[in-house]
């Protein structure tokens, strides 16, 4: 009766996430936020707005019919099962962290706390901290997947997206996810360790909805917009530091020019510091898929989940085979 439960819950987690679930990035007041703003970008250009324009702006039937969406939809339903079933063993990554981090420092110091009184300073430090590994453990997992040979082929199943829409964001296949996952939660883990034994515990994070209010903010100002149709570059003062939506449509592009450029999901400091960052001066027209037309080779739902092993099978092959030429 319990497996029946879980997979009964498991089948209804996107529709749960959409509709009552604040600290998931597909809730419904993350995407009314996104069309409001995609809304605002049409009015700045001076298009039309009966209402079929608005609703063509914001769920265009040949994006949302493509069969590159279908398969983002699949891979939604999919992996929620996985994630319900498997994810939260990787999320054991982050309390395992916070456990080492504080025995780590109370053998030490010779104390299993120091106590520290967790005022608004301290709130507003572990705030900030904790954003910071949030979008650090998301920034390397991946700069990792594109620069890892091994991790760009799983990878490449969310950069085969031909379309994009906010559901691209859940393209991602399971392996990628797990290391995603498990990269953030150990650097959670690793700052609520160092925190947890200066003040016995980590203080409490500024919050809505029990969101880090920055990702809060960030989720609210477009970041739907990331996987869309719709070109938004926030203010110049703004997007040279944050991670505007057009900057990441810059990143999916197949575009050569645009190859590896960022990967941060916030703060634009991260790809400054790797040389990575592209700030478009302009509207760009983008062709969205992989270089040299391989998306075609992850059409298909089981091919999302099986072409990076095939990929890897055929590069293991070559290999071999030269090497054996090679000795010969």
């Amino acid at each position: 009766m319990e497996t029946l439960f879980d997979l009964l819950q498991a089948a209804a987690t996107p529709l749960t996430q959409l509709l009552f679930q604040p600290g998931d990035r597909i809730y419904w007041f993350y995407l009314f936020c996104a069309g409001a703003i995609a809304l605002a970008a049409n009015i700045r250009r001076k298009r039309p707005l009966a209402w079929r324009h608005v609703i063509a702006l914001c769920f265009p039937r040949a994006l949302m019919t493509h069969p590159s969406a279908i398969a983002d939809y699949a891979l939604w339903l999919i992996n929620s099962f996985l994630v319900l079933l498997t994810i939260p063993e990787f999320w054991t990554s982050g309390g395992a962290m916070e456990v080492t981090t504080r025995m780590a420092l109370a053998g030490a110091f010779g104390t299993t706390d120091l106590g520290w009184t967790a005022a608004f300073p301290a709130q507003a430090i572990y705030t900030a901290v904790n954003i910071l590994a949030i979008d650090g453990g998301l920034f390397l997992a991946h700069y990792l997947h594109h620069r890892i040979p091994v991790l760009w082929e799983f990878h490449k199943v969310h950069h085969s997206a031909e379309v994009l829409t906010p559901i691209t964001v859940f393209r991602v296949h399971p392996l990628e996810l797990c290391i995603n996952v498990t990269t953030v939660a150990t650097l959670i883990g690793l700052s609520a360790g160092i925190f947890g034994f200066l003040y016995g515990e980590p203080p409490k994070l500024f919050a809505i909805n029990g969101v880090n209010i920055v990702m809060f903010v960030f989720l609210v100002a477009g970041y739907h917009l990331r996987h869309s149709q719709v070109w938004v570059m926030y203010p110049a003062a703004i997007a040279r530091h944050i991670s505007s939506p057009a900057m990441h449509l810059i990143h999916h592009s197949s575009d050569p020019r645009h190859a590896d450029k960022n990967f941060a999901q916030i703060f634009n400091f991260w790809d400054r510091l790797t040389g990575t960052l592209y700030l478009p001066t302009e509207e760009e027209a983008i062709a969205f898929g992989l270089h040299g037309g391989e998306q075609r080779e992850f059409r298909g739902v089981a091919r999302l989940y099986l072409q990076p092993f095939r990929n890897l099978w055929q590069k293991a092959r070559q290999a071999a085979s030269a090497l054996t030429s090679a000795v010969r």
